[in-house]
């Protein structure tokens, strides 16, 4: 982890902003630059704990974090990653203040340390940024429950395809990509077992609906996947 404090970006200028920060003003934008913290992790260091507080709104300016639920026995499931322009503790700064997920880089990850209080702050007196955050934590909460509604209902084939179909869809927006996701990560975003979603990912490359190489991917029968995703 790397403090680059001292070398800050202007807001103004960032072309990582979240679009949430569209409605502030350049003085408001300025104020955030004044007290925010530049932050490097690398591959592998957690960002923020869950369980521990809430102190710091967390932008990401570059590279990508995996954003997860730490169960018992050290299994975890993932929810999504982060990729630049993505915010992360919004949900928790008018409840319990604290971090009710884990949040760790998967590449060198920039990141922007934005404390509470003054997120706080801007929050209060600048409604139509307001209105952008509630929108913001509406969405992260309905692609939340839509994951959990989608997962308990598909079995173990349909939620491996699912996987696929997000990284390619959301993540790397290219049905051919490299991810430095490890076969267990692509478990633990399936909610499923290391041995079943490698057996699944040699299954679909068996019948040609997928081609891969160690961390190579690429779709080769997109709609075929869709439906294994929706039926199974």
């Amino acid at each position: 982890m790397t403090d680059n404090a001292n070398d800050k970006v202007s807001c103004i200028c960032c072309k990582f902003m979240s679009p949430i920060f569209n409605n502030l003003s350049k003085q408001e934008l300025n104020y955030l630059r004044e007290i925010s913290h530049e932050v490097v992790f690398q591959a592998g260091e957690i960002i923020f704990k869950q369980g521990t507080p809430l102190t710091h709104v967390i932008c990401i300016s570059g590279g990508a974090a995996k954003l997860y639920v730490e169960l018992s026995g050290k299994k975890k499931i993932i929810l999504r990653l982060l990729l630049p322009t993505d915010i992360a503790g919004v949900s928790g700064i008018n409840s319990d203040h604290k971090h009710h997920f884990s949040l760790s880089a998967i590449e060198t990850t920039n990141t922007c340390f934005i404390e509470v209080s003054a997120f706080k702050k801007i929050i209060r007196e600048n409604p139509a940024f307001a209105y952008g955050i509630i929108g913001y934590i509406n969405n992260s909460h309905n692609r939340l429950y839509s994951k959990l509604k989608n997962f308990t209902q598909k079995n173990t084939n349909g939620k491996v395809a699912d996987t696929l179909l997000y990284l390619a869809n959301e993540v790397y927006n290219n049905d051919t990509f490299a991810t430095l996701l490890s076969r267990q990560d692509m478990a633990d975003m399936s909610i499923t077992t290391r041995e079943s979603t490698i057996r699944i990912l040699k299954e679909f490359k068996d019948q040609h609906i997928i081609d891969f190489s160690e961390k190579h991917f690429e779709i080769l029968q997109k709609e075929l996947l869709r439906r294994i995703s929706q039926f199974g």
